[in-house]
């Protein structure tokens, strides 16, 4: 049984969402991804965010954070997540 991570680093971005390192990072810093949290000198990424970012149409950093402060990650249930997951083969 595999425990899942509660926050990622860029170099495991593939393995989740269907962007390469070097995509992720262009999007972060064009503000097109979730606002990372900094530990030390890395850039971590909650997963949780992440999925509902995904779930909601992966929009901008600004209409991400308004639909957070409006919806709260509550909003997305786990099995819509993995109705999405199932669609995309990942």
């Amino acid at each position: 049984m595999s425990v899942e991570p509660i926050a990622v680093d860029a170099s495991r971005i593939p393995e989740f969402f269907p962007f390469s390192v070097r995509i992720w990072r262009r999007m972060d810093s064009a503000g097109r991804c979730p606002r990372p949290y900094r530990v030390g000198q890395k850039k971590l990424w909650n997963l949780k965010e992440l999925r509902a970012w995904a779930v909601w149409g992966y929009p901008s950093r600004h209409e991400f954070e308004r639909l957070r402060a409006h919806f709260g990650l509550s909003y997305v249930p786990l099995a819509e997540w993995q109705e999405r997951e199932n669609k995309s083969g990942k």
